[in-house]
């Protein structure tokens, strides 16, 4: 399994409030949402098929 590391980072209230909604629409954490939405723009970007 991969080595992970923890990220705090600060965001703007709106853009919080945004990935709220959207992680209240998918049943999930924001953490959760965040997670999933950056490694899927990682593997989008980085990954070729």
């Amino acid at each position: 399994m991969a080595e992970t590391r923890q990220l705090n980072i600060r965001i703007s209230l709106p853009l919080y409030q945004a990935l709220e909604a959207f992680a209240h629409q998918e049943r999930r954490s924001v953490s959760q949402t965040v997670r999933q939405s950056f490694y899927g723009g990682i593997s989008d970007r980085w990954i070729s098929p």
